[in-house]
This record gives structure tokens, sequence and C-alpha cells, in this order.
């Protein structure tokens, strides 16, 4: 059985195990597949840590020591609107994410900010 993932955007909550993982040499991510409303979190390594927590990238620099979540909105793409923090645990072996609550960004309306908090799990 699939692990779900749930999040909340404003007043408006979200669930879904449609998640991907993909390992590769340098970044190592899982995403939401679901087409309106879904997240993609990445790691600058070549797995899923476990544990820790890690600041959240406001840019696509790689940068190891950070992570890149952003997240699909009723199809709009947001981006971290400040500094924040993405705690890592695990569950059966598998990796956890956890958001408090955090402020993001319309990508391309800067007037449009939305709180954000979730629990994110690997498939």
């Amino acid at each position: 059985m699939r692990n779900y993932s749930y999040w909340q955007v404003n007043q408006d909550k979200f669930s879904s195990n449609n998640v991907s993982v993909d390992i590769g040499k340098a970044i190592a991510s899982f995403s939401c597949n679901d087409f309106v409303n879904n997240f993609t979190i990445a790691f600058h390594f070549s797995f899923l840590p476990l544990t820790g927590t890690y600041p959240i990238n406001k840019s696509s620099n790689q940068n190891p020591d950070s992570v890149i979540l952003n997240f699909y909105y009723n199809g709009n793409f947001y981006l971290p609107k400040k500094s924040g923090y993405l705690n890592i645990g695990s569950i059966n072996g598998k990796t956890q994410c956890t958001l408090p609550p955090t402020w993001y960004c319309n990508y391309s309306n800067s007037n449009d900010s939305v709180l954000i908090t979730g629990t994110f799990n690997e498939p």
C-alpha cells in the first residue's frame, strides 16, 4: 500500500498517493503527479535523506545543505516567499517530510501569497 501525502494551502486541504520517486546521480526527488494541485521535493543527494532539518531553497541553485520544495495550487506555480525549513524523518525506512506553516508566493503574481503546511511521504 502506498503512503499518502497531506498538505493544506490556506483553508484548502489535499491528499494524494499519486507520488513518484526519482533518484539520480546528483538529485533525489519525489513529486505528486496530480494535475492541478501538486508538489515537488528535491534534495541535492543521490538518495532521499531519512533525518535532518533542511532550509528551503528559494532558487534552483544546487546547495547540498538545502531542499527545493515547490507547489502548484489551482494550476499556478508557487515558490517560497522567504526562508523556511523542511523537517525530515522516516516511517518504516521511508522518507517523511514535514513542512511547518510557510508562506509561498505565486511565480506570476507576487501579490498572490498562500500559507502552506503539510506532511509529505515517500510512496
